[in-house]
């Protein structure tokens, strides 16, 4: 950087970038998707770069920072840039901001990179780019997409979109680095190859979001500290992703006896490899998005967040995250899923606000809810006095009331009792009164001969009942 002590710095952005990668039922598509906003802040960005005289700030969490000499160089990088975009990936969205006179030491760095994000968030409220061949009544109708099919792909024409998409999902460098121990695993590209037994059982789709980040970011004092924080917080969210897929195949060759149709498994072959009940979609920064079979999201959230949380930043302190959890059938509508796990993180995100921790929070679909979670939650998951049926997230790092180790023993507990008494107990929950709810239990109790636990409440009663079901306890065992 000792040449550019003074630039004209270019932020570039990914603008709807969810929408992107999931808006497509097809796990194929989510995936090349995700691999094209990697690509373009990587191959793309340096081949582009090379006729440029310039230099990379920093590069992660679908953004990246370049540096040049002169107003002129940098106009002319982005007008190839997006050029080069706008040709081998449609409907993909970048913004940009300019700052000229960009200072990348102190005590200039954090005022320089403010007024660069205040640019680029007026340019993306102004831009609104066609990126995409809009369709006529001569063309035909992509059948992934919706756009107009202009290419021919396989015995069918698609959408340049598609097509871009399901190119780019053959791209799997980065996970061969994951399982280059694991010669004899592999991960599909099929959403009903994630060890179902059918198409209506059940899968989970996850997004890990790490805890203030951005707050920690705004505090980095030099460009130099930047690049440097954002390899390492890049580093520990793979290190926490090797030790999620460490486990997993651990005990998959270890605890066999929990893989199999009895327990709701049937893993499947891909060209003579164990096909891995999980496949990751997004990887990078600090934040992941994946989906599993239904009965292991949570206890993979659990894994992951746990080895996230031993990593630890240049600033010298720990890191946290949260992740919401969304179960639903394997044929239910993946975007809307995704948003589900979304919504779910931001409401363990609220806990956090409350009170320092890594948290998660889950949901399980098993009638074809619609709408957001706050709304299926607040319409159907309420006794007749008002009182909530959910806790809308659980802590990772205690044991108080609102943990979710607590919650993981309420489930225990609870699967010793006749599963018929207690699902009319959780449809008493919904309907009864409190007076009859409780003489329902005393009569659990003096038929069973055993107490129902202290801990169990209205509130954590149905979600144990979920987890008794959607978490593998037995791969707990020692």
């Amino acid at each position: 950087m000792e040449n550019f002590e003074k630039n004209v710095a270019v932020l570039i952005d990914t603008i709807s970038i969810q929408q992107y990668i999931f808006s497509s039922n097809k796990l194929k598509e989510n995936v090349g998707a995700s691999n094209i906003v990697k690509r373009i802040f990587k191959e793309e960005l340096n081949e582009i770069l090379k006729n440029f005289d310039a230099k990379l700030g920093y590069e992660g969490g679908g953004n990246a920072l370049i540096l040049f000499n002169t107003r002129d160089e940098a106009i002319s990088f982005i007008k190839s840039y997006t050029k080069n975009l706008l040709k081998k990936y449609p409907s993909l969205k970048t913004a940009f901001a300019i700052e000229e006179n960009f200072r990348v030491d102190e005590p200039y760095y954090q005022e320089s990179i403010k007024n660069l994000h205040k640019q680029l968030q007026k340019n993306k409220n102004i831009y609104f780019p066609e990126v995409v061949i809009q369709k006529h009544g001569i063309t035909a109708e992509c059948p992934l997409s919706g756009y107009s099919a202009e290419i021919k792909h396989e015995n069918h024409f698609v959408s340049m979109v598609s097509k871009s998409k399901i190119e780019a999902s053959k791209d799997i460098k980065e996970l061969n680095e994951f399982l280059k121990k694991y010669p004899n695993y592999t991960f599909t590209l099929e959403i009903n190859k994630l060890g179902q037994k059918s198409e209506k059982s059940y899968i989970a789709v996850v997004h890990i979001d790490g805890n203030s980040i951005g707050k920690r970011i705004q505090k980095i004092k030099s460009l130099k500290d930047m690049k440097e924080f954002s390899e390492k917080l890049s580093q520990i969210t793979r290190n926490a992703f090797q030790k999620m897929l460490d486990t997993l195949i651990e005990k998959i060759e270890n605890k066999k006896e929990y893989f199999t149709k009895e327990n709701g498994f049937e893993l499947k072959k891909e060209n003579g490899k164990t096909v891995l009940p999980f496949r990751p979609i997004i990887i990078g920064g600090d934040d992941i998005t994946f989906v599993s079979h239904g009965k292991l999201g949570i206890w993979l959230t659990e894994i992951f967040i746990k080895e996230f949380e031993k990593g630890i930043l240049p600033d010298g302190k720990n890191v946290t995250a949260c992740g919401g959890i969304s179960i639903v059938k394997t044929k239910y509508p993946f975007y809307r899923s995704y948003l589900w796990a979304e919504e779910l993180t931001s409401n363990a995100k609220k806990k956090f606000k409350e009170k320092e921790g890594s948290y998660l929070d889950f949901f399980v679909s098993s009638s074809g809810y619609t709408g957001s979670i706050e709304e299926i939650r607040n319409t159907n998951f309420k006794t007749r006095y008002g009182k909530n049926l959910f806790m809308n997230g659980y802590c990772l790092n205690d044991h108080r009331k609102d943990s979710f180790s607590v919650l993981k023993e309420l489930a225990q507990q609870l699967s010793q009792f006749p599963r018929t008494k207690l699902m009319k107990l959780r449809e008493m929950y919904f309907y009864s009164s409190e007076e009859r709810i409780k003489t329902f239990k005393d009569e659990i109790e003096a038929l069973t001969g055993k107490n129902l636990p202290e801990d169990l409440k209205e509130s954590n009663f149905i979600e144990a009942l979920e987890l008794m079901e959607f978490y593998p306890f037995e791969l707990e065992e020692v």
